[in-house]
């Protein structure tokens, strides 16, 4: 059975007799997903819309009277799931149940006991977990990681981010960020200033994630012939779309994004030495080339003993963490009965 580092989770004394019950999980990223779980299977789920200037308590209240309509109408109540699961942008302790990372809520969550609220307006235990580590925990219990023992997860979106399990254990370090900050690792002298905490500069984040296209498109020689200048915003699904119109400038930025990609894995690769990278990310589910690619730069910069390295592409284009709230939970129950 996995081995997960045992201060990350108390023992659930109630409900623990059925292994198949059903997990309340959400998601809060650029977007917030909420959904319902069981056994690694999302039985449904659904994108909550944004509206600006809205308080944190606001958006909690709106999560779970969405929670509350999906068990509804999955025939259950909320408070008969396993437990709610959390899975947060950024860094997070998950002993405490904690936000740890700062965001648009930080001034909210200062003081804010996410245990306390989870079980007055829900009746749940919660769990709190990084959303690229709970990524991780369900592609290595359900998905593409199962059976391994040593696996790097590279997310490829607004951010670049990472996850390691290594000898049948998930990272996770004593200030929980242990594993995580792969995208922060320096693959350019004097490149571009990355966000705050990270302050450095020419780390794989900062020079070929999302958050950045815009810029890269603006300093590129192609843009004022470029059919991007037309665009305000430019995230992967608008540079592939220049790119099937034929435009020489999203294609060259792409294909630096796969060289620096492929830089940081080579990285992290010697530094981790899993048996599996798994790419995650909708680009990567969207268009296999993209793997292929980065693999062909991987195998040209590896030491030689990791060449063929295996790299697929995770189970799950959208919603991966929704399976490691299931594992959570579920691997608790199962502990707790084989003992």
């Amino acid at each position: 059975m996995n081995q997960v580092t045992e201060n990350w989770f108390e023992v659930i004394s109630h409900k623990s007799g059925l292994f198949d019950n059903i997990v309340a999980a959400v998601e809060f990223s650029k977007e917030t997903n909420v959904g319902l779980v069981q056994k690694g299977e999302i039985l449904v789920s659904e994108k909550l819309d944004i509206i600006p200037d809205e308080s944190l308590k606001g958006h909690l209240a709106r999560v779970i009277h969405s929670l509350g309509m999906l068990c509804k109408n999955h025939g259950i109540k909320i408070t008969e799931c396993i437990g709610l699961c959390f899975c947060m942008d950024g860094i997070v302790d998950n002993r405490s149940m904690t936000p740890l990372s700062k965001s648009k809520y930080s001034e909210e969550m200062h003081n804010f006991n996410f245990k306390e609220w989870a079980m007055v307006n829900t009746g749940l235990k919660l769990r709190m977990e990084n959303i690229t580590r709970a990524e991780l925990l369900g592609e290595w219990s359900y998905g593409a990681g199962k059976g391994c023992e040593n696996i790097l997860q590279f997310s490829i979106g607004n951010r670049i981010a990472t996850s390691v399990i290594m000898n049948d254990e998930v990272l996770v370090g004593r200030n929980f960020s242990q594993g995580l900050l792969g995208g922060h690792v320096i693959v350019k002298q004097n490149g571009r200033k990355c966000n705050a905490p990270c302050n450095s500069t020419g780390c794989l984040e900062s020079e070929a994630s999302e958050r950045v296209l815009l810029q890269l498109a603006k300093e590129h020689k192609l843009y004022e012939e470029s059919s991007l200048r037309n665009e305000s915003a430019i995230g992967f699904p608008e540079l592939r779309t220049h790119i099937e119109n034929g435009d020489d400038c999203a294609k060259q930025i792409l294909d630096h994004c796969i060289e620096y990609w492929a830089l940081g894995l080579v990285s992290l690769a010697h530094l981790f030495e899993p048996e599996l990278i798994i790419l995650g990310g909708k680009l990567v589910h969207e268009d296999d080339s993209i793997l292929q690619s980065i693999r062909s730069v991987f195998d040209q910069r590896v030491w030689e003993e990791r060449r063929g390295m295996k790299i697929s592409k995770s189970s799950l284009p959208d919603a991966g963490s929704f399976r490691g709230a299931s594992y959570i939970f579920e691997n608790q129950i199962k502990d707790r009965v084989a003992s």
